[in-house]
């Protein structure tokens, strides 16, 4: 009986690996970025690891109006994911319009914009916090935008660049949800 729980554990060990000692850590000796971290190009990112493989990710859309950017920081692959200022991702890229081909980049105007005098955001681009983007023009007359949800996960943020009013936002961390145009705390 004794032998028989002796065979059964060694057999489990080695089932599991145990008895040839750790395995060794795969990282990334090398990674290559297609598109340059563009949001408006679907690029491809090939990584090679020190064991001798080598795995190619794509750029993707999570969500109609989401594009998953595959990037490289040095030799190690990262994700990001991002707005696209159309409202559109298709095979992999932000389009610049509903109709057109892939093109536009976060951070894309709004389109409202004369001759600026001033921009404010109220919640300075922070996800967690509804904000409002009041944009006052030259002849007096403002323009404002509110952050609100996209789905349940992401929140689209307005925010001021070039004294405009531009895109923004991203996903809620895990677990957290949007709700009235912020992600909960």
């Amino acid at each position: 009986m004794r032998l028989l729980v002796l065979f059964i554990f060694l057999g489990i060990l080695l089932i599991y690996g145990c008895i040839g000692g750790v395995p060794p850590v795969r990282e990334s000796v090398s990674c290559e970025d297609t598109d340059g971290d563009s949001l408006s190009t679907k690029g491809t990112v090939t990584i090679k690891f020190n064991d001798g493989t080598t795995k190619i990710e794509a750029d993707s859309c999570p969500y109609p109006e989401q594009v998953r950017e595959h990037t490289c920081e040095g030799n190690s692959p990262k994700v990001k994911n991002g707005f696209c200022p159309s409202g559109k991702c298709q095979n992999g890229a932000c389009l610049e319009s509903q109709n057109a081909s892939p093109k536009a980049d976060q951070g894309k105007d709004e389109g409202i914009e004369t001759t600026s005098v001033s921009c404010n955001d109220s919640d300075g681009d922070d996800l967690f916090i509804k904000g409002v983007v009041t944009l006052t023009n030259g002849d007096g007359t403002t323009q404002a935008k509110e952050d609100y949800c996209a789905n349940s996960d992401q929140v689209v943020e307005y925010i001021c660049g070039d004294e405009k009013i531009k895109t923004s936002g991203g996903l809620c961390p895990a677990g957290k949800k949007c709700n009235d145009g912020a992600c909960q705390q």
